[in-house]
């Protein structure tokens, strides 16, 4: 029941994108057009539609000429660093933002509704949903002003369920237990949170899909769910997409979950107060950007956003046993504390 960790932002994996690295300031360029030929596609996720020149198959497909909240277009204009340089990321004020990993791309924000994208000459495009759908839309997601968590969350009989933890903790392990259990999937890895004007969230869900160790898929064996191709060899998750239509009704998150893997029984420790908010900040997805990423005034509303989320969540560590064949507990326990507090 593991999560891949990844190397750490530094390294050159397309995969090392998660914490804070130098910043490295230059001009900001113009968008450019995309190459000719290049045809877009239209998406649904994260309460969003999506228009990509970069095939997104794992996002619902929205109808061709829907109006965008977000274009992602490709760029010939695009610094490319070497090796040599490492990860870049800039954070600018005014939004335009720049990062790049060498080998894969870079991307240039012109504010929260269009990213240019130019990845390197011999990246195969399959390679390029994986920041896209992770920091990438997470720096946008965050732009628009909504919570963003590093967690996944399902749809438990209308509970807004959402689980969070460190390294290793399985949460997708720990989705995919609910899945099997007959619950719908919301989000995994990348969690979006909304404020609406009279103070209530919603959970917005993002797409069919989630990453699973070898170990935890034998386990959890997913009727409806196909596994795809490793992206690499060596990778240590493989990708299992949910077949059947993708739901996007939102839902009010109620319940937070720390997870634990410790001990043989599953258990229950309710947080409050600071506790709560504090398992809430260290696990929302921008601060794995670094302080470089927050301005005073993104940090301030970043710190409302999740005050809001504490407030209006029950949050509590989850002890999970180590064994996948004691997941059924862990699910069953969850349930009892959701109807408790109906």
């Amino acid at each position: 029941m593991q999560d891949d960790p990844g190397p750490p932002l530094r390294g050159l994996n397309f995969t090392s994108y998660m914490q804070e690295d130098d910043m490295k300031m230059g001009p900001t360029p113009q968008p450019a057009l995309a190459p000719a030929g290049k045809a877009s596609s239209f998406y649904r996720a994260f309460g969003l539609t999506i228009e990509s020149d970069v095939p997104l198959p794992e996002l619902t497909t929205a109808p061709a000429g829907s109006v965008p909240d977000i274009r992602i277009i490709y760029s010939r204009d695009l610094p490319l660093p070497s090796r040599e340089e490492g990860v870049i990321t800039q954070f600018r004020t005014d939004g335009t933002h720049f990062l790049a990993w060498p080998d894969v791309a870079a991307f240039q924000f012109h504010g929260p509704d269009l990213i240019e994208i130019q990845p390197y000459p011999d990246t195969p495009v399959t390679y390029l949903p994986f920041p896209l759908l992770g920091p990438i839309m997470a720096l946008a997601l965050h732009m628009r002003g909504y919570i963003t968590l590093h967690a996944s969350a399902i749809d438990l009989d209308g509970h807004g369920v959402i689980f969070v933890g460190d390294k290793l903790a399985g949460k997708s392990t720990t989705a995919a237990a609910f899945l099997r259990a007959g619950h719908r999937l919301l989000t995994d890895d990348l969690l979006a949170i909304r404020e609406n004007p009279d103070g209530t969230l919603e959970i917005l869900p993002a797409y069919g899909q989630l990453k699973l160790a070898e170990e935890a898929a034998d386990a959890m064996q997913l009727a409806e769910a196909q596994p795809l191709p490793l992206v690499y060899p060596g990778f240590s998750k493989r990708q299992h997409r949910l077949m059947g239509d993708f739901r996007h009704d939102q839902l009010q998150p109620e319940r937070l979950y720390v997870l634990d893997r410790v001990g043989d029984q599953p258990g229950l420790t309710r947080l409050a107060g600071t506790q709560a908010l504090s398992a809430i900040l260290r696990y929302s997805y921008i601060t794995r950007f670094g302080k470089a990423a927050l301005s005073p005034a993104d940090e301030a509303r970043h710190m409302q956003g999740c005050a809001a989320l504490a407030r209006c969540v029950q949050v509590a560590t989850l002890h999970v046993p180590h064994a996948l064949n004691r997941l059924e507990e862990t699910v069953e326990l969850v349930r009892a504390d959701c109807e408790d507090h109906r």
